[in-house]
């Protein structure tokens, strides 16, 4: 594994409770991060803490990045525990359906614009 020293820097991570950003999260974790896991399910955000913490030093806050006051308390969250915000990974997102362009629903497209 092609591993970056990253010894005393905090990452915090959005969508890190599955998927790429849960991924990326250990991945960080892996090359010495402490990383902070953000995420709107807080089912799947515990599980992964709990999975992630195996690796380092791990704090999970559940965050909807679409709210800003939301994001702010993580962020400040996060300082408290680790000191700092080295990296920020912007992860999270919601994927639309897969269809040509002519095909997508209009409601579903607004929605979208709002997540």
């Amino acid at each position: 594994m092609n591993k970056i020293d990253l010894t005393g820097r905090a990452a915090a991570v959005t969508g890190a409770a599955r998927g790429i950003g849960y991924a990326i999260a250990h991945r960080l974790l892996q090359s010495g991060a402490s990383v902070s896991i953000w995420d709107a399910d807080p089912a799947a955000l515990r599980i992964a803490g709990q999975r992630l913490s195996e690796w380092g030093r791990v704090a999970a806050e559940e965050v909807d990045v679409a709210d800003e006051n939301a994001v702010s308390r993580a962020a400040q969250s996060t300082v408290q525990r680790f000191g700092k915000i080295d990296i920020l990974v912007n992860n999270a997102g919601i994927g639309g359906p897969i269809v040509q362009t002519w095909d997508y629903e209009l409601a579903t497209f607004q929605f979208l614009q709002l997540a």
